[in-house]
């Protein structure tokens, strides 16, 4: 599934609006180049890379350098526009604004996290600006892939949902006799399905539901699973840009609408529900922002 069609156009057009203002004020030791730069670049990546595939990257703006965990054409992912799957990157670089180079590397990423595939359109969307690297933390064999399309099961009969899979988790909701649902992952001993309830994850048993297809061809997930890129490691440039129009070199992170995911930053397990930004400091310290 894809990102709404404006989605990334959309966070271009917010990183835009300061430089509006600020463009007329560039101080008299910056170069005019460095507005327009930004501006170029933000303009080109709001087209280059939206609708966006889940679980994928886009090269949105020179230069972006990128490992990946297979051979790769000479070609491939080489220059603004181009899209790879996240399952293979093992690591993603951009370059620091140069405006005698006329290079500020821009990235976009679209994360599944734990996001289920019956959501329509929604993903995390991952943003890197200027001096930024960004490692994959989860290795191509044990990334998770949710069923896609997700399967339909159907209640037997008043069935409870609950926020995990299992008795010990609590009741979020209800449905109806013969309410069809849509799972993409199951348990590990197929005693439960992830569905969709209220706009977010959620699991029901699988004693009180039956498909048309087999339950157990399903994926399973855990709380250890890890979707591509759910878990990473990223540091960005400890300098200034060279103008003050530009903003300093940063990770963006911004979640789906009315859902909290999951993600793995530099080994630490935290909880998103908006839009975020990240930075590195001195003495191996991160920084993060809203």
């Amino acid at each position: 599934m894809r990102l709404k069609k404006s989605t990334v156009a959309f966070i271009m057009m917010l990183l835009m609006l300061p430089l509006v203002a600020l463009a007329a004020q560039t101080k008299p030791d910056e170069s005019p180049a460095c507005p327009a730069l930004v501006q170029q670049a933000l303009t080109a990546v709001g087209t280059a890379c939206d609708a966006l595939d889940r679980n994928s990257a886009c090269y949105g703006y020179d230069r972006v350098a990128a490992v990946f965990a297979r051979e790769v054409q000479e070609e491939e992912f080489s220059q603004p526009s181009d899209r790879t799957s996240l399952v293979d990157v093992r690591a993603i670089q951009t370059a620091p604004l140069n405006t005698e180079t006329g290079e500020w590397g821009v990235a976009v990423m679209n994360v599944l996290a734990n996001v289920p595939n019956s959501i329509p359109g929604q993903g995390v969307v991952f943003v890197l600006l200027g001096n930024v690297t960004l490692g994959n933390g989860v290795e191509p064999a044990d990334a998770v892939q949710p069923a896609s399309p997700p399967l339909t099961v159907y209640t037997t009969t008043s069935a409870r949902i609950r926020s995990g899979a299992g008795l010990n988790f609590n009741t979020v909701g209800g449905a109806p006799f013969n309410t069809p649902l849509e799972a993409d992952a199951r348990s590990a001993d197929s005693g439960w399905v992830r569905i969709v309830y209220g706009d977010a994850p959620a699991w029901i048993s699988t004693i009180v539901v039956r498909s048309d297809g087999d339950i157990n061809s399903l994926p399973v997930i855990d709380e250890n699973s890890r979707t591509p890129m759910q878990a990473f490691y990223f540091s960005t440039g400890l300098g200034t840009p060279e103008c003050s129009e530009a903003p300093p070199s940063t990770l963006l992170v911004q979640g789906p609408d009315r859902l909290s995911v999951e993600l793995t930053m530099n080994g630490v397990d935290v909880t998103i529900g908006s839009t975020i930004g990240l930075r590195t400091m001195d003495n191996n310290r991160a920084q993060l922002f809203v």
